[in-house]
């Protein structure tokens, strides 16, 4: 065998070397789980996964009612919501029915029999009512507002609205987690309605003020006395003034209605 021969077949041998390498590397990030350096599962039921965060300690957990999911599309959001959990637990709840009523009751009941005031964030996407809502308790209401949840519904409930639910989900936790890292999110709804506002405003200025110049100037009084013939007669006069006193009781304060305080729980939602 020549030299030029041997040249052949060595770079053929380190070829096939190097394409076997490649596929065994393949095989072994296909094979292991995403989540397996970050948390450890618990417990694993049919669309229904609890996991742990090995740093933190807290809880990951899924419950997917609804089967919005594929189990592929369930690790990968276990990924996003990994994110999130450093300083809570992370839970993602789908309802097909809600005998609650409303998203917040359903948010409020659910939260509080899995996490009580302990730290969390939890988001559900409801079927019945149509309506994705946060709800959060402990450290994570006093970091994650109403404001900053409605904000994060607003940017990713056409998703919801189109049936993607698996990115609505996915966008919703990877905003979450840009929020809690202290990071900007875009609000391009909260422009454009400030926006609308501000041209619905311009037109009710201009409204008024088209109004009042157009508007005819008021007839002085000696034009109105020349324009009616007028008469007054007042006979026999007579006046009666009865001593009044008026007592003035304030209201008792009752209880107010509105939002809540001092529960240690925050939520924002938006329909779809």
């Amino acid at each position: 065998m020549t030299g030029r021969e041997v040249m052949t077949v060595l770079r053929a041998i380190r070829k096939a070397l190097i394409s076997f390498i490649c596929l065994a590397s393949f095989v072994s990030v296909m094979t292991v789980p995403v989540y397996a350096s970050d948390f450890s599962i618990e417990e694993e039921y049919d669309d229904y996964i609890v996991c742990r965060n090995n740093d933190s300690g807290y809880l990951i957990l899924i419950d997917d009612m609804a089967d919005l999911f594929s189990v592929d599309e369930e690790d990968l959001l276990l990924n996003d919501m990994r994110r999130s959990s450093d300083g809570g637990s992370v839970v993602l709840v789908t309802a097909y029915e809600n005998n609650y009523g409303s998203a917040y009751d359903f948010c409020r009941r659910y939260y509080n029999s899995l996490l009580g005031d302990e730290n969390g964030v939890m988001f559900l996407i409801d079927m019945d009512t149509r309506e994705l809502r946060f709800y959060t308790g402990g450290a994570y209401a006093r970091k994650l507002p109403g404001s900053t949840l409605d904000l994060i519904t607003d940017n990713v409930y056409k998703k919801a609205s189109a049936g993607n639910y698996y990115d609505c989900a996915g966008a919703a936790f990877t905003q979450l987690g840009d929020v809690l890292e202290g990071k900007r999110i875009a609000a391009p709804m909260k422009y454009i309605s400030n926006a609308c506002l501000a041209i619905l405003l311009a037109l009710i200025i201009n409204y008024f003020f088209a109004r009042a110049v157009s508007k005819a100037g008021a007839a002085s009084n000696s034009e109105i006395m020349e324009a009616i013939d007028s008469r007054f007669s007042f006979t026999n006069p007579s006046v009666a003034f009865l001593n009044e006193t008026r007592v003035y009781s304030p209201r008792s304060s009752g209880s107010g209605g509105g939002g809540g305080g001092g529960g240690g729980h925050s939520s924002g939602g938006h329909s779809f």
